[in-house]
């Protein structure tokens, strides 16, 4: 895909994603703790992707989770398969991780999260996250739509949709 598209389809994404917060309400002082929640649970997976930490992303997640990537959608059954380093020692999981952010990769933060929608038991989140060097440069930008559930009283991303080339 050409950037010229790329760059089409995000500007795309993005009337529809703001056409759906004007269509949308969230009502309550109810909603307004969930969205709370679903944030602390993101932060939670940002923490963790930070520390390098891959039983703390995984406990983030609701499985079966799924990925929509590159064309592509993965379904994890367990966090054994969302990421196959965890029956590795600690050191390599280290190693693998790395790679699988890029050799530059130093750390990943939220340039924005917008819940876009939320009910009792699901939440749809429109996010921005950005991955620098350990010079502090931007070595990536991406765009994501994360949707998290309610499961046993307790929220977790239960599977999310990127413009990542990863």
């Amino acid at each position: 895909m050409t950037r010229k598209c790329r760059k089409l389809l995000q500007a795309i994404c993005r009337v529809t994603l703001l056409a759906s917060m004007l269509c949308l309400s969230i009502a309550g002082a109810n909603a307004q703790t969930d969205q709370q929640a679903v944030l602390k649970v993101l932060d939670r997976y940002m923490d963790a992707v930070n520390r390098i930490d891959i039983e703390g992303i995984t406990g983030t997640y609701h499985f079966p989770h799924f990925r929509v990537a590159k064309g592509d959608v993965v379904v994890w059954s367990t966090p054994e398969e969302a990421m196959p380093m965890l029956g590795l020692p600690r050191e390599q999981q280290l190693s693998a991780m790395r790679a699988a952010l890029g050799k530059d990769w130093q750390r990943t933060e939220w340039a924005y999260r917008t819940v876009i929608a939320a009910g009792a038991t699901k939440a749809h989140v429109d996010t921005e996250f950005i991955r620098y060097n350990g010079s502090g440069e931007e070595l990536e930008r991406v765009n994501s739509l994360y949707i998290l559930t309610k499961k046993h009283d307790a929220w977790g991303i239960k599977g999310r949709s990127s413009f990542s080339s990863r």
